[in-house]
């Protein structure tokens, strides 16, 4: 792989293998718009694969080579690096560094830099021609300055040992470099990533021998065939264990559309490659016959798809993705036949935590078991989905707090796992467990509970001999499958777990002895000499991978005593756990892409546009449709725990026949559910949050027919969210990426007495839906203060990948606004009267009332919720009553009513979001203020990807053959300028000093018209040209009265 670099264009072109590929930014050159980029959307890259006999001259275009020097590594950088023994450190006096592989993209600050491995050392290998290796270091190559713009462990050395070379003098230090990315190529040098240029690491050597029998890409590699990438199996199930996918998921989507000729040629010159962190490790053993041996190979990739804490005593997220999460795969083969078993470890998936004190722990359960419910099915869901039936194996001591912990495992698996689903489980009794004081570990009596699942879970085995023909052929005779696999739940113990996977894989190993070795008793002593050292050297590593991460600080003393106890037990539980990893985890969340100010870099290929229309003309191919029933309720209980039946709160319309309407999606927005005192909010009871959201789910239970799910409940201060879904085997497989999100407004942003919540989550991969629920600022004249509200919730709301509120498809936004109306007490309250006097006459006073209204003013004129929608009041103001009457404040402030409770929506495509009802719920008392509700229909796009893709990738391949001749970056206009750019069939991509929307005409530029490119961009209306006609200056505030916008002048 050969790297070179064009400074003036900002253009990247990366050769290997007779292919090459261009990377070209497409951003702005001046220093004020840098400046604003560095605060923009998410940064784009024009991308190209083409035959290198189809490129121009490369110095003709100013390309430039970038090379790389010699790196050596002192003894204190090898100490750092984990060699895949476990206690073996690596040294090399010298390392040769060259470019082996394409990491994918990084954006920093509007900078976006393109990351290779250049230093690596091979550990092993999965089978023939599988070999893995350890990434020693890193290059990171800016498109947006120097292309020496990055950081080098050598060149940092040379300069800090005063070096002299005139190369070393041009490559910037380490302090005058990002420090972001400093830090993630410290990360990625750490000897703890792998990664195999002969195949994709994140799969397992069962899956890719499934894809080479079934004629798909990913399988084995042989004289005929190279190996090729799967992305349909990485977006299904792998990339849970790929640390760059944030990096590479432009390069994924690209690498899907090419033709299987440019695939191969892509995946064959590394221009994707997926890294896996964990350990990974082969050792062979000789045959009698000198050109015979076995190969074992054992490689544990650790997860990285659970938000939050990856490493230490932590439980699931809202997704299912649980802490400590590890797959292991144990390979054993020889030149004829390969064997492989997998086994997984993790810690217990329940919401839970552990509070430290000074000598002891105390484990919180921050959920109630219906809260928890939906993210543990999804978890064994998605293990089954993919790996088959699942033995649960409870590891967990007798000890402490664990039994606990163990007793709530075993209840959640017995109410949640139902009949059909094949999950088991099994608890490890202390007694099972004893230590070899003279070798210092742990010795375990083997379960025979353990024996049936053992022999019927099987394992993988396949031939390794022959073309794809013979090994299809040979397929019913000598191949196995792995059926299922353990699961080793731990609270936090990696020795543990990797004890009792170790003894369940000498169980394994036993029933294929003879298959693997003769009964020479010296290869089996080396055999089982070679299988101990792989886990145990498994062991020591994620111990320390863990240990690392979680910062732990063990005192030593050689008296012991009660003295050495105490100061062990106060240095560990003293610190604080969120402080001690928290610099670790920021690391983590840097590679994968998930802080609040990272962007995933775009790539837009030069036929992107034309395939997105083409695509969209064909959307009756692979789009179904399907309509949700979204029922939205905001409610200030005003700290109200009332017994009272709320069934009116979520079902508010009933039919003739008394049955009530089924929704998919219930969305309870409360506020005030703690009395906002600065006591109650600093210190929330837990039973409150518990008590609605029994209380709600009862209702559900009883009215709706059919079962509902907590999705998510989010509470800050007195706002409580709960999003509840119908049990239906389609919701629970559309739903996912489940998020959070909180901000304050009280005291500038200190307190959580106002503020507000919101929970997201995506349906069908393609519709990205968020709820908020939110209470501003109170007072009649402080309608100021409620926008200034408004705008820090809806900039403050942060999700993963920088995405804000703006970046959903539909908002529903909801909650006590607490606008007023601005009017007089006694007009306000006259008006009223006259409307219950009057039924018929209710909606006349309502809209005029409506004038009045702060939030609708605001609406209009544009500042609060823009692009914002609400439907027509037609209720009644619903604040402020004396409690349990429908009489409005009757106290010594006789509060002016106002409709302070509202619900407003945002949707991309108006089109699909359908309002049905917008009303008040007067029968609810308890309160000062009165529950409003909304229900809406839904229209979702169910696309079937795997046809999409197909479709696609054809509609990229016929447009090739057309556009070939006009090359998109690669032509000589790469040089002329940045705005020069051809996108074929449309015009140049714009930026600051040029838009294409807004270019005079041909006439305007020979006339020497300045204002023809503001004239071009008018809006004209037809009665005002006429000069007739004037703007209504009697127009109304309400949006719903029928008003002319214009009249004629008098």
């Amino acid at each position: 792989m050969r790297v070179f670099v064009n400074r003036q264009t900002h253009c990247l072109l990366i050769l290997s293998y007779g292919f090459a590929l261009v990377l070209r930014e497409n951003g702005a050159r001046d220093e004020q718009e840098q400046k604003k980029k560095d605060q923009s959307r998410p940064p784009k890259l024009f991308i190209e694969f083409v035959p290198e006999d189809m490129l121009p001259s490369i110095d003709s275009c100013e390309f430039q080579e970038v090379c790389l020097g010699q790196g050596d590594h002192d003894t204190e950088e090898s100490s750092r690096i984990n060699s895949g023994l476990g206690d073996v450190p690596y040294f090399s006096d010298h390392k040769e560094r060259k470019f082996y592989g394409l990491l994918g993209f990084y954006a920093l600050k509007g900078r976006i830099y393109v990351g290779f491995i250049v230093e690596r050392a091979e550990v092993g290998s999965a089978i023939i021609n599988q070999r893995i290796y350890r990434i020693d270091n890193t290059v990171f190559l800016s498109l947006d300055g120097d292309c020496y713009d990055y950081y080098s462990r050598s060149d940092s050395k040379q300069s800090k040992h005063g070096s002299s070379s005139s190369s070393s003098s041009s490559v910037p230090s380490l302090s005058s470099v990002p420090s972001t990315v400093g830090s993630i190529q410290k990360l990625l040098a750490s000897g703890t990533f792998f990664y195999s240029p002969n195949y994709d690491m994140s799969s397992c050597l069962q899956e890719r021998s499934v894809c080479c029998l079934e004629g798909q890409a990913g399988g084995f590699p042989d004289d005929k065939k190279e190996f090729q990438f799967d992305p349909q199996l990485y977006k299904r199930s792998n990339s849970r264990f790929v640390w760059n996918s944030s990096m590479i998921s432009g390069l994924v989507t690209f690498r899907s559309r090419l033709s299987e000729e440019e695939g191969r040629a892509f995946d064959k010159g590394r221009f994707l490659v997926t890294i896996v962190r964990g350990f990974a490790q082969s050792l062979t053993i000789r045959k009698k016959n000198v050109n015979d041996f076995l190969l074992m190979t054992i490689i544990t990739k650790q997860d990285c798809k659970k938000s939050g804490s990856l490493l230490g005593p932590y439980g699931m997220d809202d997704n299912g993705n649980v802490t400590n999460f590890a797959e292991t795969e144990f390979i054993v083969s020889d030149r004829g036949h390969c064997y492989s078993f997998v086994l997984l470890r993790g810690n217990v998936p329940l919401f839970w935590k552990l509070e430290r004190q000074l000598v002891s722990t105390k484990l919180q359960f921050p959920r109630s078991n219906e809260a928890s419910k939906h993210a543990f099915i999804r978890h064994f869901d998605e293990l089954v989905c993919k790996y088959g039936s699942i033995h649960v194996v409870d590891a967990l001591s007798s000890k402490g707090t664990q039994p606990e912990l163990s007793r709530r495992y075993d209840e959640a698996l017995r109410a949640n796992i139902t009949e059909g689903v094949p999950v088991l489980y099994t608890k490890i009794e202390e007694e099972d467990f004893s230590v070899d004081p003279k070798h210092n570990r742990l010795l375990w009596k083997p379960l025979r509970e353990l024996d049936g699942p053992l022999s019927e879970f099987q394992v993988f085995c396949s031939s390794l001999e022959g073309d794809r023909e013979t090994k299809a052929k040979a397929k019913h005779e000598t191949e196995m499958r792995q059926r299922g696999t353990f699961l080793v739940n731990t609270l936090d113990s990696n020795k543990r777990a990797n004890f009792v996977q170790m003894n369940l894989s000498e169980r394994i190993m036993e029933s294929l002895l003879g298959k693997l070795v003769s009964e020479s008793a010296e290869l089996r002593k080396w055999f089982w000499n070679n299988h101990q050292f792989l886990w145990d050297g498994n062991g020591r590593s994620l111990g320390k991978l863990a240990d690392h991460y979680n910062g732990s600080i063990r005192t030593k003393n050689k008296r012991g005593g009660l003295v050495g106890k105490m100061a062990s037990q106060s240095k560990k539980y003293v610190s604080s756990s969120s402080s001690s990893n928290s610099g670790k985890q920021n690391q983590f969340d840097r590679l994968l892409g998930r802080l609040s100010e990272q962007y995933e870099v775009q790539l837009i290929d030069p036929i992107h546009d034309y395939v997105v229309q083409e695509l969209e003309k064909r959307s009756s191919q692979f789009v179904s449709k399907k309509h949700l029933s979204v029922f939205t309720v905001t409610f200030n209980v005003n700290a109200e725990q009332s017994a009272d039946d709320i069934s009116r709160l979520i079902y508010p319309e009933q039919g003739e026949d008394g049955n009530t309407t089924l929704y998919d999606v219930v969305m309870v927005g409360l506020e005030e559910v703690v009395e906002l005192s600065p006591g109650k909010i600093m210190s929330i009871d837990p039973t409150i949050r518990l008590f609605w959201e029994q209380k709600i789910q009862a209702v559900l239970v009883a009215h709706g027919g059919q079962k509902y799910t907590l999705l998510r409940g989010e509470q800050l201060g007195g706002i409580l969210a709960l999003v509840f879904v119908r049990g239906s085997a389609e919701n629970s497989k559309y739903i996912k990426e489940i998020e959070t999100a909180s901000k304050k407004t009280g005291l500038k942003g200190m307190a959580a007495n106002k503020g507000g919540v919101a929970i997201s989550f995506s349906y069908s991969n393609h519709l990205r839906l968020c709820f908020v629920v939110s209470h501003l600022a109170a007072g009649f004249n402080n309608a100021e203060e409620r926008h200034q509200d408004f705008k820090t919730i809806a900039n403050g709301m942060q999700f993963s990948k920088s995405r804000g509120l703006r970046d959903f498809d539909v908002v529903f936004w909801m909650g006590d606004f607490n606008f007023r109306i601005d009017s007089s007490n006694e007009d306000v309250r006259s008006l009223i009267a006259h409307a219950k006097k009057h039924p018929d006459r209710k909606q006349q006073v309502i809209n005029k009332l409506f004038e009045s209204d702060q939030l609708n003013r605001q609406m209009s004129s544009g500042e609060t919720f823009p692009f914002f929608d609400e439907h027509e009041i037609s209720f009644l103001p619903t604040y402020k009553f004396d409690k349990g009457t429908d009489v409005y404040d009757s106290s010594e402030k006789e509060r002016v009513p106002a409709w302070t409770d509202r619900i407003v929506t945002f949707a991309k495509k108006r089109s699909i979001l359908e309002q049905l009802s917008y009303n008040s719920v007067p029968e609810l008392k308890f309160s000062d203020h009165r529950p409003v509700y909304a229900i809406f229909r839904l229209a979702v796009d169910i696309i079937d990807d795997e046809t999409r893709s197909v479709i696609e990738k054809k509609l990229y391949e016929s447009r090739k053959m057309k556009v070939r001749a006009a090359s998109l970056i690669l032509s000589k206009d790469i040089s002329g300028g940045y705005d020069d750019v051809l996108h074929y069939g449309l015009p140049a991509p714009s930026s600051k000093g040029k838009k294409w929307w807004l270019q005079p005409s041909g006439d305007d530029e020979t006339s020497g018209n300045k204002d023809s490119e503001i004239k071009r961009c008018r809006i004209r209306f037809r009665r005002l040209d006429s000069g007739k006609y004037e703007l209504n200056p009697e127009m109304s505030y309400n949006p719903f009265v029928g008003t002319d916008s214009f009249v004629r002048k008098k």
